[in-house]
């Protein structure tokens, strides 16, 4: 199982912080940093989840945690890259901590005296660590004391960490937060700034959002976060819907199926295996892949996506879409109708296709009725070359193939009889 993000259907709730272990208080560390200082500096936090839980983090499960004072949660005891202070994207094997959470990996100043209240802590509530980051001064050469934010990371456990990846929410709070920085963020003037996680190889991550002075960007939402609080939420791709399918439409043209569907969101979305199976009387066939269509990755905007599902025998089908992500997971979204391809309402023969061909073609023809059906190929000189067709047929869709490799290159004829029906084409071989 893996993760992925989103902020759509989060809650903001800002956890009650009564009880909580003050790492720093006012800019002063209460205990010794495990490296660095109070400008860039990190504690680490042995067997801290509560009742002996372990978090279950891509795969694996941790009991020891690093909390950087620049917005970073390591898991496990390493303290590579922990204490710096220059966000860079990820995944990265080499520039960034790992795994790691990143909430809001900023170049923060705990040490601005302006900043009254600066404070970073934890308190265990149930199955969940809280971890608060409480009035924290963003780095500037000049102390502003509205130049702050506070924000809080909640990590919770499962039950059972065998199973499912921990839960990992990340809220910010505005009426928090102090006007400077939240103008900074509204008009784009942030630093460079990291919102993600990545896992313990830097190979995989999940980059949430990240915005520096080549990329400007809001690292949330303009309109959300600033003007209120926001949450963001990293969780099991089984609780949280990687693509939140809207609508599922079919239509037939003659013996042609074509395939609608619209998304309002998708998240780590690879794309989706369209899948089809026949229907005899109350059951269906075997499932099976008639094509692929590719997926958007992540994205918050609605999509439409199609597939034409070509020349189909007459008969009533079923489709699904597999949805499939870049980790390999999987979701089935089925079509709630049948599908019925009908029968023509005339004979007719096409014109093979590819036309001239080498060596391989294929010829499509109709028939209302129930028939018997010769298409036989001839040569030039009106020889029969080929039986291709003769037997019985039910009024349907047909297409033949035929492979020239044993004829030599010119022009031929097939000839289709079914009951009174009777026409030919002209095909062209060329070696």
């Amino acid at each position: 199982m893996h993760f992925f993000c989103t902020w759509q259907n989060v809650e903001f709730n800002w956890e009650d912080t009564t009880g909580s272990v003050n790492l720093i208080s006012n800019g002063l560390a209460n205990f010794p940093f495990t490296a660095g200082t109070i400008s860039n500096g990190c504690f680490r936090l042995p067997d801290v989840f509560p009742g002996g839980n372990k978090f279950k983090f891509f795969g694996t499960c941790y009991d020891t945690i690093v909390i950087s004072t620049n917005g970073i949660i390591g898991l496990g005891g390493s303290l590579d890259e922990m204490i710096t202070s220059n966000p860079v994207q990820i995944p990265s094997v080499l520039a960034a901590p790992k795994p790691a959470i990143f909430p809001f990996w900023y170049a923060c100043n705990f040490q601005d005296p302006d900043v009254a209240g600066r404070n970073l802590k934890y308190k265990l509530s149930g199955n969940k660590l809280i971890i608060t980051f409480a009035r924290v001064p963003a780095y500037n050469t000049v102390y502003d004391s509205s130049d702050y934010l506070s924000y809080q990371v909640i990590l919770e456990t499962g039950d059972d960490c065998s199973s499912d990846n921990g839960k990992i929410k990340v809220q910010f709070d505005n009426d928090k937060s102090g006007s400077t920085f939240l103008n900074n963020y509204i008009n784009g003037n942030l630093s460079t700034g990291l919102v993600g996680i990545q896992n313990a190889d830097g190979t995989l991550g999940i980059q949430y959002r990240y915005s520096n002075s080549n990329t400007p960007g809001y690292l949330f939402f303009h309109n959300q976060w600033g003007t209120s609080p926001i949450a963001v939420e990293f969780g099991q791709i089984n609780e949280l819907l990687p693509v939140e399918l809207e609508s599922f439409t079919s239509s037939v043209i003659e013996n042609n199926v074509n395939l609608i569907w619209r998304v309002n969101s998708e998240i780590n979305n690879a794309g989706f295996d369209i899948e089809r199976s026949g229907v005899k009387g109350q059951t269906s066939n075997e499932w099976i892949k008639t094509g692929f269509v590719n997926g958007k990755g992540t994205a918050t905007y609605s999509q439409l996506y199609s597939f034409e599902d070509k020349n189909l025998s007459s008969g009533k089908y079923k489709y699904r879409l597999k949805q499939i992500d870049f980790n390999g997971s999987f979701k089935y979204y089925d079509l709630q109708n049948e599908v019925v391809v009908g029968v023509p309402v005339r004979f007719n023969l096409s014109q093979n296709y590819p036309n001239p061909f080498n060596p391989a073609t294929k010829i499509k023809f109709e028939i209302p009725v129930d028939s018997k059906v010769m298409l036989k190929i001839y040569d030039n000189i009106g020889r029969e070359m080929k039986t291709l067709v003769n037997e019985f047929k039910s009024a349907g869709y047909y297409t033949v193939d035929f492979n020239g490799s044993n004829f030599s290159s010119g022009v031929y004829f097939y000839k289709i009889t079914a009951g009174d029906f009777s026409e030919v084409k002209k095909m062209t071989l060329l070696k």
